[in-house]
């Protein structure tokens, strides 16, 4: 396979389509980092931080690709550079995903797990085939890149395992656990769990896409297309957001005091105040709605407090993930 260890040497058709995956991973990060920093007013949560750091990642790890790859830069340098971006990229984008856990799922205990199982890769899939990737560089050695060919599928599909388990989990918690709020917004209900399943099944297919590469041989193609898949993956991102800016929208309510929610209970979702349980329960059921509840306290935890202000910021129309 080429790119291992060096530039590559490929037909003018494979090199305009890793010029391609480039333009579109660096637009793309560059879109999401500009779009980040405007949105957030708050810039403590992990969540913000992640989405940060993960656009940063894509635009190290395309550059230093692209460089390495044509040889417009020294190649051991930019081998650090790509493990930084790899690094930033793929860790980044799971603690995304695993930051906004906090909104639909109930039971801390998976939420710990989630964390558990990303710090104990980095041990097991980052290092090991960052010191194989630096080693093959370095040394050149047929030992080395052996290894390391085989630790890169082990970690892509490592990776893609993942990141497909926290967003099932996801999808699961919120098809289950939302669903007294589902019911009540009736068809729009509906349509924003099969989105949610529509990404899911859309993630899925781009991860298998990104593994049939490397098992195909091309890692050129691989290592180049890889940002392009992790950039949409964080596109997605905003039009979940969406969906749940729409789910504090109660606009069809059966509960008490009606009038009373539109105004009074939306401001509150937006300004971190808790609502009160009669405006919360049901009609004759003296349960409370799990993911407004679950919003409003989670406001109080470090790793979702930029939320309320993020709803803030954009409840006045949806946001743009064109």
């Amino acid at each position: 396979m080429s790119g291992e260890t060096g530039p590559i040497k490929v037909s003018m058709a494979v090199a305009m389509v890793i010029s391609g995956f480039f333009a579109v991973a660096i637009f793309y990060s560059v879109e999401i980092f500009i779009w980040t920093l405007i949105k957030f007013k708050r810039r403590k949560s992990l969540y913000f931080w992640s989405l940060v750091v993960a656009s940063l990642g894509i635009a190290v790890h395309s550059v230093a690709v692209f460089l390495r790859y044509f040889a417009l830069a020294p190649n051991v340098l930019m081998c650090v550079f790509t493990l930084i971006g790899w690094w930033a990229m793929v860790t980044g984008q799971s603690l995304v995903m695993y930051s906004r856990l906090y909104l639909a799922v109930r039971n801390r205990r998976k939420i710990r797990w989630v964390l558990v199982m990303i710090v104990a890769n980095v041990f097991v899939l980052h290092i090991p085939v960052s010191i194989l990737f630096l080693a093959s560089n370095i040394t050149h050695s047929t030992q080395f890149i052996n290894a390391f060919n085989i630790y890169e599928r082990i970690q892509l599909i490592g990776f893609s395992i993942q990141e497909s388990i926290i967003s099932g989990l996801y999808v699961w918690e919120a098809t289950h656990g939302l669903k007294p709020l589902m019911d009540m917004k009736g068809r729009e209900g509906k349509r924003m769990i099969h989105h949610l399943i529509i990404l899911f099944v859309i993630v899925v297919l781009l991860d298998i896409s990104l593994i049939v590469t490397e098992f195909t041989n091309n890692f050129d193609i691989q290592t180049t297309y890889k940002p392009v898949v992790y950039s949409i993956k964080l596109k997605f991102e905003f039009i979940i957001l969406n969906e749940l800016i729409m789910l504090t929208r109660i606009d069809i309510c059966t509960c008490h005091r009606p009038e009373d929610i539109l105004e009074r209970d939306h401001s509150q979702l937006v300004s971190g105040a808790t609502p009160t349980n009669d405006t919360l329960m049901h009609d004759g059921d003296d349960t409370i709605m799990p993911f407004l509840y679950a919003w409003c306290r989670s406001q109080r935890t470090r790793h979702n407090a930029d939320f309320t202000d993020f709803l803030a910021s954009t409840t006045p129309k949806k946001l743009s993930h064109n």
